[in-house]
């Protein structure tokens, strides 16, 4: 997927506290390393400006005075000179704790010292005020070298510098974060209820989510097909009734009724909430007056609508597929005021995948159609079997039922593909 900066918002508004949270956390570890762990470094100068005839000669010099000075003064000798003043110091280690460079265009140059202790540095600075000129005038007997600023005794150290790092430490924390989330979003393929993206994801129009997404907050959105959001009802919503009753009139809006009375029910994994907003879903289409709706259990290896409805069918679809009922033989009521009639899947047969491929499915689809306004088979999950795909071409289009946190992105696409594949309608999905 490539980069958006919208989808990288998203992630950050999403993600907002344990974002801020991963960048204070940095920003107070940085913080207590430099003010507890890391040495401190205390910095001391004095700047040189060099008068006199031999400075005037020096100037003249293709070097300049300053440089030819520099050049003088960082060398062992004067370190060795320095090393005698400074008790403690070997010429070797104040070669690395000086250091000399000129101030700007002019002939002024500064000598720099950075020590583990503030006052030793400035110990040393005021050394070398006080050695250089006399090295330079063994030098040249004219030359002189003036102080133009004297040594100061440092107050804080000048490396770390904690309140520079520790904002270095929330920076680094804050991208640090932004990067995980925004990589953990684009590269998770499962279905997340809140994730405005899963359109693009999963390639398949998001028709509406009726989950409980992350940190305990109920996701109901309808986008439709165009993938614009229709209304989104967040933490306050209406009744669950009437959530569906909007995603009935979406998919109607798909269907051509005439002709297209049959809908498929797909999903990749047995979930309580697939199983669940099938059955609502099938009530919702009940609901509307003077339009008759059953909904067919198609999946024979695993029975689910007789445990929701805690009943048992003598006979259900696989006695009518495998023993030549007929329909009125296997179909029930669901026993509520909605109307809803249902055909169990029975007892499960030797033979599953060859009965739902076999000739008389599409015959009993294409018999219910005329009896009922509205046909829904609830095919099996297409991670345990493949038995489902063989009734999309027997039903006008196929809805998916996606199981947030559990289903995913992947699947979609390959559901897309065998629908196509198979001539159907793919119609959208829905996040349960």
């Amino acid at each position: 997927m490539e980069f958006s900066f919208r989808r990288l918002w998203y992630v950050i508004r999403s993600n907002i506290i344990p974002i801020s949270l991963s960048g204070i956390g940095c920003a107070m570890i940085v913080f207590i390393a430099a003010q507890f762990f890391l040495p401190k470094i205390y910095c001391s100068e004095v700047k040189l400006y060099p008068s006199g005839e031999g400075a005037q000669y020096s100037a003249e010099s293709p070097k300049g005075a300053a440089d030819t000075y520099i050049e003088l003064l960082d060398s062992g000798s004067f370190y060795d000179t320095l090393s005698a003043q400074v008790k403690g110091y070997t010429s070797d280690e104040l070669s690395k704790m000086i250091s000399f460079s000129k101030c700007g265009d002019t002939e002024a140059f500064r000598a720099q010292v950075r020590a583990n202790a503030a006052a030793m540095a400035y110990d040393i600075a005021s050394a070398i005020m006080s050695s250089a000129p006399k090295v330079i005038k063994s030098y040249e007997r004219d030359a002189r070298l003036i102080a133009a600023d004297v040594p100061r005794l440092p107050t804080e150290p000048d490396f770390p510098k904690v309140w520079l790092y520790s904002l270095y430490g929330l920076g680094a924390g804050l991208a640090i974060a932004i990067i995980a989330f925004y990589l953990a979003s684009v590269l998770d393929s499962r279905v997340r209820a809140e994730d405005e993206y899963l359109a693009e994801k999963s390639g398949v129009p998001i028709l509406g989510s009726l989950a409980e997404g992350g940190r305990g907050k109920r996701y109901v959105r309808f986008f439709g097909r165009s993938g614009e959001a229709l209304s989104d009802g967040g933490s306050a919503y209406s009744s669950t009734e009437e959530e569906f009753n909007m995603l009935r009139t979406d998919i109607l809006a798909s269907l051509d009724t005439s002709s297209e009375r049959a809908l498929l029910l797909l999903s990749d994994c047995r979930s309580s909430e697939v199983l669940e907003s099938a059955i609502r879903l099938a009530k919702a289409f009940a609901r509307r007056i003077g339009e008759r709706t059953i909904l067919v259990d198609c999946d024979l290896r695993e029975p689910s609508l007789q445990g929701y409805f805690s009943r048992r069918a003598a006979s259900g679809l696989s006695e009518l597929l495998s023993q030549g009922l007929s329909p009125d033989d296997v179909i029930s009521r669901s026993g509520d005021e909605n109307g809803l009639d249902i055909i169990f899947s029975g007892s499960p047969p030797d033979n599953p995948a060859e009965l739902i491929a076999a000739k008389g499915m599409g015959e009993l689809i294409e018999s219910l159609c005329g009896e009922y306004e509205h046909v829904m088979c609830l095919g099996s999950p297409l991670e345990h079997n493949s038995d489902a795909l063989s009734l999309i071409g027997d039903c006008g289009g196929v809805l998916l039922l996606l199981a947030d946190g559990r289903s995913r992105t992947d699947f979609c696409r390959r559901a897309a593909a065998y629908v196509d594949d198979c001539g159907g309608k793919l119609i959208g999905a829905v996040v349960c």
